[in-house]
Formats: C-alpha cells, structure tokens, sequence
C-alpha cells in the first residue's frame, strides 16, 4: 500500500540474499542509520552492536550501491562529528557513494530513560548548527518534504538536515513506521499506543 518503501537499518545482518529479497519486496533505498561516518568500530560501539554480530558498515553501502540501491546516510548527530568541519562530513558522504544524506538532530522523550540519558550525553548541538547554517549557504533548495523538512542540493548530493528525525511534532502523514520485535508497525518509536 505503499508508494516507496524505504528500509532504515545500522547494516548489521545485511548481505546480498537480505538485499536481493528487499529488492523483490520493491525496496527501492536502503538509509543507514550511522552515528560515526569515518570509524567503523567507534560506530560499532555506538549501537552497542554485539561481538558475533559485528560487520564493517562500510562494506556493506558497497554491497547496497553495487546492487544498485539509492543510499541514504542518515547521520546521528553525535558528538563524535564536533571534531570534523561540516566539508570533511559531507566529503565522506560522498565518497561513499550516498544518494541523499539526512542529517538528524537527536532529541530526549519525556521518559527521562536511558536511552534519553544517553542523547543527553552524546548529542551535537554544535555540528547540527554549523550543518544547518551550511547547507543553506551552500546548497540549493529542491523542496519541502512532507514531513516539513527542507531537501537541498549539496555536491549533487540531496541533503536534509532534520530537526525532527522522531517525528514529536504531529503531522497529517506518517514519516516512517517501526517494526518492533512484536511485528507489529509503529510510528512513534517511545511508545506502543502508537500501533
């Protein structure tokens, strides 16, 4: 019932069987959720990935574009990228072949949980102003997506940067669904009344 079918993923578990079936699914972009763009195991530790299930996240957007996906990079703004200058970012996006780059703002839920302790700690306000201010100089607006943020073109690349990448601010259309470990669809991802 959809009109594109986007999958969003840290790339761990994905091969070229996952690819080929997501391709038959009508998977048209594959967007990997990084947090670090220039260190496979520093992003490895980010998302707490388990030892026997350790991958290099950059062989596998090879493995994605040569099986000709659109890439996404939709980068977590943590404070891993307040060492980097916005054109280093966005070199590295390019050189890996992206197709479009959201770059997000994490935020805390109202939970006051681990996971928001952990944003708290980590989180870029710093990087996410100087890419924002960036992309508006330097790019050239394309559009407004549905869900209200701004796409531009940067180095031909599509590039948003998302101030809203949980969706806390309610629209009339849904910008992703999450499939929880129930297989049920969700749209919010801190709470299950959003089945």
């Amino acid at each position: 019932p959809f009109k594109s079918i986007e999958i969003q993923t840290t790339g761990v578990l994905l091969d070229s069987e996952k690819l080929s079936n997501l391709r038959k699914l009508g998977v048209t972009t594959i967007s990997f959720s990084i947090s670090n763009i220039f260190d496979n195991e520093r992003n490895l530790e980010i998302i707490d990935c388990a030892e026997k299930l350790k991958f290099d996240v950059f062989e596998i957007i090879k493995l994605v574009k040569s099986n000709g996906f659109n890439l996404r990079l939709s980068l977590n703004l943590v404070n891993d990228y307040d060492k980097y200058t916005v054109e280093e970012v966005i070199d590295r996006c390019e050189e890996l072949g992206a197709d479009q780059v959201t770059f997000r703002k994490l935020y805390k839920s109202d939970l006051n949980n681990e996971i928001d302790k952990w944003i708290e700690e980590n989180a870029s306000e710093n990087f996410y102003f100087d890419v924002e201010k960036y992309v508006r100089v330097k790019g050239k607006l394309l559009g407004v997506l549905p869900f209200g943020a701004s796409m531009y073109n940067v180095n031909h690349m599509s590039i948003c940067v998302d101030d809203d990448c949980m969706s806390e601010q309610p629209k009339d259309t849904y910008k992703y669904l999450i499939l929880r470990e129930n297989c049920k669809l969700y749209f919010r991802w801190e709470t299950k009344s959003s089945l």
